[in-house]
């Protein structure tokens, strides 16, 4: 078992490109996926464990939709935590080799502790920037991706990447949103308003997962896509468990981009509007839908 995960790669350095217009692209790129790497480094310590756990019930769907068998070599990539390498693991018992990559070394911790508590013999970790795999090609069965695909800059660049990391017939499940949580239930659209009003999101246009996830994968040469969906509910106890809650993950990328001296405004804005979120139960309700797409690397 790998007590700690390696560090493989750093993100690169693009200034001494010789075309000027592709070094500032790929300096805008590089400073995008710092950007995404501290959030999700920021985030870490509650992620998935603040209110409902939806990666780890996400993570189960998408095992399911894929269906590993027994003995297969996977890589999982942008693996946070770890929960789909965990559900993985729990459908497999110790057969296989199961690989889990991701670029914030807070969030590989964490899942390292996860490896550990469960005394897993066949996962390994490694810091490594999806975009740039350190695997020689086609190293792997199955490459999986949860919700990470709509965090890269660079998606026709990975999904290459995961394509030559794949054997000749592997298979490929991503499973992703490609919108915020509050877009996928008309219960919550409310705060797509009060966000707007504190500059948040003004550029910003909805996106079909399952159109998206189908165009990519066809884009980058794989076959025999196929796209299901699916939701998870979500349910709060606490309007405090619910503010928590929305800066444990992604979402937090947003509220980072309000000033601190108007985050407690923010705060008092949005909890205002979580009365009409509230059951007859006394506890807030929402919904939160993905798409999911498994796919082959032509033989």
């Amino acid at each position: 078992m790998q007590q700690k995960y390696e560090k493989r790669c750093d993100l690169a350095d693009h200034n001494e490109s010789p075309e000027p217009r592709n070094a500032r692209r790929l300096k805008a790129m590089t400073s995008a996926k710092q950007e995404i790497v501290g959030v999700f480094s920021r985030a870490a310590p509650s992620y998935d464990v603040v209110g409902p756990r939806q990666f780890s019930y996400f993570a189960g769907r998408l095992v399911e939709f894929v269906d590993p068998e027994a003995g297969i070599e996977l890589l999982d990539v942008a693996t946070g935590t770890g929960a789909t390498l965990l559900a993985v693991a729990e459908r497999l018992a110790d057969s296989g080799r199961l690989v889990g990559v991701d670029l914030s070394p807070e969030m590989l911790e964490r899942a390292a502790e996860r490896v550990r508590e469960r005394s897993l013999v066949n996962v390994s970790l490694h810091l490594m920037d999806a975009e740039a795999l350190k695997f020689a090609d086609e190293s792997f069965d199955c490459v999986l991706s949860s919700f990470g695909l709509s965090s890269l800059p660079d998606k026709p660049g990975a999904l290459q990447e995961f394509r030559r990391v794949l054997r000749p017939g592997g298979r490929i499940g991503l499973l992703d949103a490609f919108g915020w949580y509050f877009q996928h239930d008309p219960r919550w659209a409310w705060q797509e308003e009060v966000l707007r009003s504190f500059g948040v999101l003004r550029d910003y246009h909805w996106t079909d997962a399952e159109a998206e996830l189908v165009q990519a994968l066809g884009q980058a040469r794989f076959c025999e896509v196929e796209t299901a969906s699916d939701a998870c509910p979500l349910v709060f106890s606490s309007d405090e468990q619910w503010w928590r809650w929305i800066w444990s993950h992604g979402t937090r990328r947003l509220l980072e981009t309000v000033p601190r001296a108007r985050r407690d405004e923010l705060k008092h804005a949005l909890l205002c509007g979580l009365a009409s979120c509230r059951e007859d139960d006394g506890l807030i309700h929402g919904t939160l839908r993905a798409a999911l797409a498994r796919a082959r690397k032509p033989a």
